[in-house]
């Protein structure tokens, strides 16, 4: 018996995942053969139970693909792919250090590479554990320009903070123009009730400030779905 490197979750979760985007386009077909009904759930249904039985290596492996450069899809991701990615992962490291794996630039981003002579923005978003989107009627990203841009970044860059915000910062965006963008996420929880408000401590007269600012813009955000803070700067010297 050949023995896999990889976690039997890990693959699992992969095969949930197909089974989720085999599912999603066979509603999409009219009069689809309904197989696959045991204990009263669709198969979308059971790939989803799947997928949640099998976290966390579901959101891992939906994050490579997002990031993924070479083309690879949920249609052509296969055991090769996953254990080339994941092999010799440390499941305790953030996200980012997959990049050499995925054949991405082989850098630890940090905040300093976000432009803050151009604003940052923040967008609502729900995130399923495999997939994030944006929160319908909050698609106007809320902007820190400025000087709040600095403020904001000095904030997030403190000894308590900084970890937080660079564990995933990476380039999986850029603008129209072509223009690269780093990106990082953080629970809506975590950066309302704790990043915004441990800052509403600080001396500095201008975190208090911006923090209460943030805290009233994104009031509303739980109530209309978002559970994910994502926060999105130009980055200043991809080259």
């Amino acid at each position: 018996m050949t023995t896999r490197p990889l976690p039997p979750s890990c693959y699992a979760a992969l095969a949930a995942l197909k089974a989720q985007a085999q599912a999603v386009t066979a509603t999409l077909i009219e009069a689809a053969p309904r197989a696959g009904m045991g204990a009263n759930l669709s198969p979308l249904g059971q790939a989803q139970l799947a997928m949640a039985a099998n976290e966390p290596w579901t959101s891992r492996i939906a994050r490579a693909l997002m990031a993924n450069m070479e083309g690879v899809t949920i249609d052509t991701a296969d055991d090769a792919w996953l254990e080339r990615v994941f092999d010799g992962y440390d499941e305790s490291a953030p996200f980012s250090q997959l990049a050499q794996g995925l054949g991405m630039a082989d850098e630890r981003h940090c905040l300093e590479q976000l432009d803050v002579s151009r604003p940052l923005a923040l967008e609502a978003r729900h995130n399923t554990g495999f997939m994030s989107d944006l929160v319908e009627g909050l698609h106007v990203p809320l902007q820190v320009a400025g000087a709040e841009a600095q403020t904001f970044l000095a904030w997030a860059g403190s000894t308590g903070w900084r970890r937080q915000f660079e564990r995933d910062l990476q380039c999986i965006a850029q603008d129209e123009e072509g223009q690269p963008l780093l990106t990082t996420w953080m629970p809506l929880d975590t950066f309302r009730e704790q990043f915004c408000r441990q800052g509403l401590a600080q001396q500095d007269p201008a975190i208090p400030a911006l923090m209460q600012r943030l805290l009233d813009a994104t009031a509303s955000w739980a109530a209309a779905g978002a559970n994910e803070v994502d926060l999105s700067g130009y980055w200043t010297n991809p080259n």
